[in-house]
């Protein structure tokens, strides 16, 4: 198995079986590859990985929505891309200079072919799953699991009504790449 870790920093992720590929754009890290994803290009072949990880990546990135096709086009067909990205009504949104945009529950609805806003232009397409990611810090990791139990459960309603009064850190997306053709 081949992993794509975009944006690993540090230290790349530890995937068990698999063979973990770092990217970034920094030369003092982790990665194996340097690339800037302004650029919208991810150099690699078709179908090259299994998945691919972003943990608090895509939240630097002005132009991603080239990058999000370029992640489509490197995973097989039925690979899975897991994103971790801060939630829009978290103080971890806002908490640095460089993050760009924000994200929501919803935020890559428009790539699911069952969806009315769906890119119709667009080959991209994906199953998409979405997770609040409620936190635990503070003393908080018993009560956290509740509120993240049923904000999970009512995902529509607690963006609508409840995320600035109790707001999550993150939101979690795994995103199955299906490929027609």
């Amino acid at each position: 198995m081949k992993i794509l870790d975009i944006g690993c920093g540090k230290r790349k992720v530890k995937v068990e079986n698999a063979e973990v590929i770092g990217l970034d754009f920094y030369d003092k890290t982790q990665a194996d590859v340097i690339c800037n994803l302004e650029e919208g290009k991810l150099p690699f072949e078709d179908n090259e990985f299994d998945g691919i990880y972003s943990i608090h990546t895509l939240e630097h990135i002005r132009n991603l929505l080239p990058i999000i096709d370029e992640m489509w086009r490197v995973v097989k067909n039925g690979g899975i891309i897991k994103i971790w990205v801060p939630y829009f009504a978290s103080s971890l949104a806002h908490s640095s200079l460089d993050h760009v945009r924000f994200f929501s529950y919803t935020s890559f609805y428009p790539y699911r072919i069952e969806d009315p806003t769906h890119y119709l232009w667009k080959p991209t397409t994906f199953k998409v799953k979405a997770k609040y990611n409620w936190s635990g810090h503070y003393g908080l990791r018993t009560i956290g699991k509740v509120i993240g139990f049923i904000i999970n459960k009512i995902p529509r309603i607690y963006q609508r009504i409840f995320c600035f009064i109790l707001p999550t850190e993150e939101v979690y997306f795994e995103l199955e790449v299906v490929k027609t053709n």
